[in-house]
């Protein structure tokens, strides 16, 4: 099977923060930026009722971990994915609208555009990822094929295909960025 396509700057931005998102170092510095400023405030607004007896000053900090909490946080999303797609536009700008064949042999998939061909065996695959609009083929080693759902005549073979070889399968078509 032959998958001609074309990759666009939404798809490698959307496996890019897919991967960011299941990154546990990443989630704990996320973790850490929503948290961090909220629990100082909360702590100095314990210390304010506590210690100087200032309800006033103490729910000014509430009303400021409150307000980081629940519009901050969304901020930081939105400014995170334009520094993603700041970084996919430097880095694979000269791949956007490139054309690109997948072919599915027996033994290896095989990714090929004007810059070359790549081979990789069914055994370095991982995980076929589906992500609404995208499938990602992930692999061992760290890498990813992006291929556009538009471009899969045959979804259920394409599916098939993987599966006859025992690669696992997951479903992440409930993902979104938040």
């Amino acid at each position: 099977m032959k998958i001609e396509y074309n990759i666009k700057e939404e798809n490698i931005l959307k496996y890019q923060l897919f991967i960011a998102s299941k990154s546990k170092q990443f989630l704990r510095q996320r973790n850490i930026l929503k948290w961090a400023f909220p629990f100082i405030w909360l702590i100095l607004s314990v210390y304010f009722i506590i210690v100087k007896d200032n309800i006033v000053v103490s729910i000014i900090f509430l009303i400021l971990a409150s307000f980081w909490l629940f519009f901050v946080t969304k901020t930081l999303a939105k400014k995170q994915k334009n520094k993603y797609r700041n970084f996919v536009k430097e880095q694979f700008g000269n791949q956007f609208e490139k054309n690109q064949i997948l072919s599915l042999n027996e033994n290896y998939v095989s990714v090929e555009d004007e810059f070359g061909e790549e081979k990789l065996k069914i055994e370095a695959i991982e995980t076929l990822i589906d992500l609404n609009d995208i499938f990602l083929i992930d692999t061992k080693i760290g890498k990813g094929v992006i291929i556009p759902k538009e471009a899969v005549k045959n979804i259920n073979e394409f599916k098939k295909y993987f599966e006859e070889r025992k690669v696992s399968f997951s479903d992440e078509t409930n993902w979104i960025w938040k």
